[in-house]
């Protein structure tokens, strides 16, 4: 029950993320990813190398959005250089919500590419629909999505790996 309410509030963030345009919701969800980031943490035995790796996380993916996905595969409307806040915020809650609902899943790392590679691609058309962003015609970009998705989802699934190597301080 507790995963699935997790999974939930994640989707949350995300949906206030891609709404926020059209319902005024943008200043909502860097507070609820940071509200989720807190929560997250009494569930991490090892709150250091959380950060670590909820960081790391969210710097890939803030620099895969910024500099290929942003560039190659969709489009703000107006157009921007970087992704914007609440984009940034969520990529903060996105690590939380894998350690927390999908810590078991990710565990085997074919499991988890094939999750960034259809889920990814998926979750950016659904933003599209909602109409957040603009995905650039043809197959490529869905192509570009699919590599870049499961690329991260490799590395998320091995820096759980290493976070769950880790002793914990005394």
């Amino acid at each position: 029950m507790k995963v699935a309410l997790l999974f939930l509030g994640y989707k949350g963030i995300w949906l206030t993320g891609i709404l926020g345009d059209s319902f005024f919701l943008h200043p909502l969800t860097p507070l609820l990813a940071g509200i989720y980031l807190f929560a997250s943490i009494p569930s991490s035995v090892k709150k250091y190398y959380f950060f670590i790796y909820v960081a790391s996380i969210a710097a890939i993916g803030i620099c895969a959005e910024t500099f290929i996905l942003n560039q190659y595969a969709y489009a703000f409307e107006p157009p921007t250089l970087f992704v914007p806040p609440w984009l940034m915020s969520i990529w903060v809650a996105f690590p939380c919500m894998c350690l927390n609902s999908l810590k078991q899943t990710l565990q085997n790392s074919r499991l988890a590419v094939m999750i960034g590679v259809i889920g990814g691609p998926m979750a950016y058309k659904g933003a599209h629909s909602l109409g957040a962003i603009t995905i650039h015609n043809g197959w490529l970009p869905m192509i570009i999505l699919a590599v870049v998705w499961g690329g991260i989802m490799v590395i998320t699934h091995t820096l759980q790996q290493w976070l769950k190597s880790k002793k914990p301080p005394n």
